[in-house]
């Protein structure tokens, strides 16, 4: 994969995997803030941009974040989940 191509997490993880993986703290320091930002947004009632990792940035701090900006509205697919919730003959 080309150097111009790769997200800040896949340089991330190709960093730590360089240093001989990551222990639980770094893990932990990493997605902690991400964590309390998702949990933001959904308190908000709004969704993060967290379908697939294109929208993750790394802070100069070394912690995962998005763009505020980039939360939307939740959609839902009825149909999906009514099939997902019927019964299995």
């Amino acid at each position: 994969m080309s150097e111009q191509s790769q997200t800040p997490f896949l340089k991330f993880l190709e960093a730590g995997e360089g240093k001989g993986g990551f222990e639980t703290d770094d893990v932990l320091a990493a997605l902690l803030l991400l964590m309390k930002q998702v949990l933001a947004a959904h308190e908000a009632g709004l969704v993060a941009p967290l379908d697939g990792i294109a929208d993750l940035q790394l802070a100069e701090q070394g912690h995962f974040v998005f763009a505020p900006d980039k939360v939307s509205s939740p959609n839902k697919n009825t149909s999906k989940i009514e099939a997902l919730q019927s019964p299995v003959s």
